[in-house]
């Protein structure tokens, strides 16, 4: 099961044509309107962020797609009550937008839980770690976040409201089209539209490593979760340096021990926290006395 998973993964992203046209337009794109110079350093971490999907293609999907395998036979045998499937009676215009809006909304809360809850965001921090975004940086992911993502965020949302495949497949193409599109290197906001869309520049905002627009414009798809919710950043034409502060530098390593670093640091991080928690406390009993 693991190697068909893997080549049927491998055929529908590395050998797929229409995905290098998407990522060689947007990157001819940049030529024309880039925010951040198309230097040494952006073509490297493009190359690694590539590598990254590369990764997941041959190892992390195939293990992904198994437990969703576990976990949606779990729901069937054990908490069959959660299928609700409430839109399966409607038609299918209707069904594409309910599918697109009840995911959304969820991805926004899913995002914003991710930069609360500090465990989740140790594991998150991976993908904002990029300071040259690429086309390619929708593939940064730590595999353990993705699981997170495909099983809460995915599988559940599609048990409850239902839909057909073919419409979540449709839904999941474009949505991955977008993602290329918001993690590129342009100077673009959309004009009119980035008041109703996330754009490059929204989702840049987003990435940003200055203190004041950190924990901002969460969306993925539709700016109103942000606009409803108050995380919405007002400034729709800056630009900001991208990264994540202190985030250990990878300049200097090739992408094996780039991905190793990056797998290990949210343990790290996690050890550490635990270890000031229960210094804290010693030194707390320690003054008690």
């Amino acid at each position: 099961m693991f190697f068909e998973l893997q080549a049927a993964q491998v055929e529908k992203w590395l050998l797929n044509p229409y995905m290098y046209l998407v990522v060689v337009g947007l990157i001819l794109l940049s030529v024309i309107k880039k925010v951040e110079p198309l230097d040494r350093r952006f073509w490297v971490e493009t190359w690694n962020d590539f590598l990254y999907g590369l990764l997941y293609a041959i190892l992390y999907f195939p293990i992904i797609f198994i437990c969703l395998d576990f976990s949606n036979n779990f729901l069937d045998t054990h908490l069959p009550w959660l299928r609700i499937e409430i839109i399966n009676g409607a038609p299918a215009w209707l069904k594409f937008i309910i599918i697109v809006l009840f995911d959304d909304f969820l991805a926004y809360w899913s995002h914003r839980l991710r930069h609360r809850v500090k465990p989740l965001w140790y594991f998150h921090t991976v993908h904002h770690s990029q300071e040259r975004l690429n086309p390619f940086t929708t593939k940064r992911f730590h595999p353990l976040e993705n699981m997170f993502q495909k099983i809460v965020i995915r599988m559940v949302p599609m048990a409850i409201i239902g839909g057909s495949l073919e419409l979540w497949y449709l839904y999941y193409l474009l949505d991955a089209v977008w993602d290329y599109f918001i993690h590129s290197n342009i100077r673009l906001n959309l004009g009119p539209l980035k008041y109703f869309i996330v754009t490059p520049q929204y989702h840049r905002v987003h990435h940003s490593r200055n203190t004041e627009q950190f924990d901002r414009n969460f969306s993925d798809r539709f700016v109103i979760w942000d606009q409803l919710f108050g995380t919405a950043y007002p400034d729709y034409e800056t630009f900001p340096a991208t990264g994540v502060e202190n985030y250990p530098s990878g300049e200097s390593l090739n992408f094996l021990q780039i991905h190793l670093r990056d797998l290990a640091y949210p343990f790290r991080m996690i050890f550490a926290d635990i270890m000031k928690t229960r210094a804290s406390s010693q030194a707390s009993k320690a003054n008690s006395r």
